[in-house]
């Protein structure tokens, strides 16, 4: 892997979809679905079109509020194309926590968990201009959902900003057990190595 060259940084899914395109990439236990490379790169580049089109760009923090669910992988491998950054919000903090958060990282679109729904609206009055959408397959009022999104967008390659290692990837917050929650940024760099260090200690290939 050539280190001077940045097109690979962030763009977990391309560089697979290129070796090993067909090979079984993630299970879905609870669609009980099997994904490729290829798939999965596929549907990152759809999701990296819905934080395009909305406005999103490098450096721009995108918000999750969600559970453990599949979708926030594409909108986590989206997010490494298009050089934005990642912030999930903890499901558990209370909305006053929760609201200075937002105002820390100021995402400029908010995906949510549609079984958080009625967590969620405690937060909307909270939202300035951000795009909201729903994960899943069923839109809310006036929320379009991420899936609908996706199968209108091109799961062609999105064309990339330049980004190095230490671009930051992540924003992800402490418990505050001391205080409020305060944010880690992870770089790529981080994410990286610490996905060469999970391989090589899980014995995966």
């Amino acid at each position: 892997m050539d280190l001077e060259d940045w097109s690979w940084i962030g763009d977990w899914t391309g560089r697979r979809a290129l070796l090993t395109p067909k090979k079984e990439a993630i299970f879905d236990n609870i669609q009980n679905k099997r994904y490729t490379f290829e798939e999965m790169d596929k549907r990152a580049n759809q999701v990296a079109r819905i934080l395009l089109d909305s406005g999103v760009q490098k450096g721009n923090r995108v918000g999750v509020y969600s559970k453990n669910r599949f979708d926030f992988l594409d909108i986590l491998f989206a997010c490494g194309k298009i050089g934005a950054i990642l912030t999930p919000f903890n499901i558990r903090l209370t909305t006053h926590e929760t609201e200075y958060l937002l105002k820390k990282t100021n995402p400029s679109i908010i995906f949510y968990d549609p079984d958080l729904r009625t967590q969620f609206e405690e937060l909307r009055p909270l939202l300035e201009k951000q795009r909201v959408v729903v994960m899943g397959d069923k839109m809310f009022d006036t929320d379009p959902d991420i899936y609908s999104l996706m199968t209108k967008k091109s799961s062609s390659a999105v064309e990339r900003p330049a980004i190095t290692l230490e671009d930051p990837y992540l924003i992800v917050f402490t418990g505050g057990t001391s205080g409020r929650p305060k944010g880690a940024v992870l770089s790529h760099r981080l994410v990286f190595w610490n996905s060469v260090n999970t391989i090589v200690s899980w014995g995966l290939r």
